[in-house]
């Protein structure tokens, strides 16, 4: 049952509320969410963005981010919950134990599409595992990717032209 206003634990409830949705009023949100006083200045944010000017492109536009970084984008976004998860695996045991632990089913440790996100490791730990997923994203571009392009663009040719010219 959800607690109303008459409750004594109404207030308890209402912080608690805010603690689990991250989300935490002062009059500097009310400001700046609630009356929308922030658009302007996201605006002209992402004006010096589009242009090109600005602190923040000059920072996105680094060598080091351009050159390096951007292209294990997209391997970082796959792989980021299958590292994490096999970091939990590695360091405290099978994530079926977990599910005891938190009043559910064990998970089977195979079936990614019911296992807790985000991944319970504590905070310390995430920059571990950040720099983790970027090796090993870094490793099967450098490696798997760039031998199994060529293989996939020839079967596409093939596939859809009807000629094999591999």
């Amino acid at each position: 049952r959800r607690p109303s206003c008459e409750d004594q634990d109404y207030n308890h409830w209402l912080s608690s509320a805010k603690l689990e949705s991250r989300r935490f009023t002062s009059s500097i949100g009310y400001f700046i969410g609630f009356l929308r006083l922030g658009f302007p200045m996201a605006s002209l944010w992402l004006y010096g963005l589009a242009v090109g000017q600005g602190r923040t492109a000059k920072l996105l536009a680094s060598p080091l981010l351009v050159k390096h970084l951007a292209p294990l984008s997209y391997l970082v976004y796959l792989l980021h919950r299958p590292v994490g998860w096999m970091w939990y695996v590695a360091k405290y045991g099978k994530p079926g134990s977990l599910g005891p632990l938190i009043g559910e089913e064990p998970v089977p440790p195979l079936c990614d599409c019911l296992l807790q996100d985000p991944v319970p490791i504590p905070w310390y730990e995430v920059p571990v595992v950040q720099l983790l997923t970027v090796t090993v994203s870094w490793l099967l571009n450098r490696y798997v990717t760039t031998r199994i392009t060529p293989l996939f663009i020839c079967f596409y040719d093939c596939f859809c032209c009807g000629c094999c010219g591999c």
